[in-house]
């Protein structure tokens, strides 16, 4: 017999817009609030923008973190990569890269 939480993922009535069970929309059952987890040293190549205009390229390293309040069962941190990748691929590093960013990830 499954226990509830494997039974609630394996039968999630919450379904997202391709029809996958998405059980991170559940609430925890658990209420066990986490205070940091997420992605340390995700790699990307990133534009900076210098004050004359000019790109140069580098390869960096972005770690995201957030705190995952008790009644939730998880967050999407793979949206997070690929937000970040998204932006970073149209946007060089400057003051509205991570206005954009920031206000992507709320």
């Amino acid at each position: 017999m499954l226990d509830t939480n494997a039974d609630r993922v394996l039968n999630c009535e919450v379904k997202d817009q391709t029809g996958l069970n998405d059980f991170q929309k559940l609430p925890s059952l658990e209420h066990v609030n986490i205070q940091r987890v997420g992605i340390e040293r995700f790699r990307l190549p990133l534009r900076f923008e210098n004050s004359l205009g000019e790109i140069s390229h580098h390869d960096a390293q972005a770690s995201m973190f957030m705190y995952l309040d008790g009644s939730k069962t998880g967050a999407n941190m793979s949206r997070f990569c690929a937000i970040l990748q998204e932006i970073a691929e149209s946007k060089p590093v400057n003051a509205e890269f991570f206005k954009l960013m920031l206000g992507r990830y709320r």
